[in-house]
């Protein structure tokens, strides 16, 4: 197809729902996006997410090839005509600011915002899965950032949830080992300081909340809940990659004191 011909793609309203999931994420795989819309077909979310693409509603963020690891998921993010568009979800002024940002990010902040949006996006879906559970609401790191405007301290997502009439909503920490312990340290004492003021009902709603920490390593988990100890039953842990959408309510989580994992309803 020469690059002067115009492909023509008819917006449906799945469409404007997964551009919106897009603008909110940033930057989402094609599984991620298959959880998320959902999609129930692995065919229906290759053509739909190639249909996007072609038409630059959506555009793919290079991903590096390590040898010996194949080749991995393409990444999609908003595309240049996806800002002409008149999308309720999708302030246009931002999305280019978004864009442009997703532009210049290096390996490690890929690498970040994919796995922070995988936890969420597992921890939704699991949620959906559950007849006795609804989600209430989610919040990506840059809404994040508005509600905690001017303070150092950004999760990097939140979550919160109803099972069996019982409530639940926590914070979200990816660690991929590109921050220090003494940056952790500092960390803990903020959500410490934050529990402690209050501040967590005026914005949003709710006394009380957890802080899950997904680490890369064990080694890595060990060190950071060590350093948690003091903030007693605030903060849970689990390994990048041992969490999925199947597992992640369940048995999966360590607290800074405990060696015995636990689910989330009873933490």
């Amino acid at each position: 197809m020469r690059a002067s011909d115009k492909i023509r793609v008819a917006l449906a309203d799945r469409d404007g729902r997964l551009l919106g999931l897009v603008y909110r994420f940033r930057l989402l795989s094609r599984d991620q996006v298959m959880l998320a819309a959902p999609f129930r077909s692995l065919t229906r979310v290759n053509t739909r997410l190639g249909a996007l693409v072609r038409t630059c509603v959506l555009s793919r963020k290079p991903v590096p090839i390590y040898p010996g690891k194949g080749s991995a998921q393409s990444l999609y993010f908003l595309g240049r005509e996806s800002l002409r568009l008149s999308l309720p979800d999708i302030d246009p002024a931002a999305a280019t600011r978004q864009v442009r940002q997703i532009a210049r990010w290096n390996t490690r902040q890929v690498e970040h915002v994919v796995a922070a949006n995988q936890a969420l996006i597992d921890f939704e879906a699991a949620v959906r899965s559950l007849p006795e559970a609804a989600l209430v609401s989610f919040r990506t790191e840059p809404e994040l950032r508005q509600v905690f405007l001017g303070r150092s301290l950004v999760p990097d997502g939140w979550i919160a949830s109803i099972e069996r009439s019982k409530r639940f909503n926590c914070f979200l920490e990816v660690d991929l080992n590109h921050e220090g312990l003494t940056q952790w340290r500092a960390k803990i004492l903020e959500y410490l300081k934050y529990a402690e003021s209050g501040l967590h009902t005026d914005l949003f709603g709710l006394k009380s909340f957890r802080v899950l920490v997904l680490a890369k390593s064990k080694a890595r988990l060990e060190n950071v809940a060590r350093l948690a100890r003091a903030a007693g039953r605030l903060f849970l842990f689990a390994e990048v990659g041992t969490v999925n959408s199947e597992n992640i309510l369940g048995s999966v989580w360590l607290s800074a004191s405990s060696a015995l994992t636990t689910a989330l309803v009873n933490a």
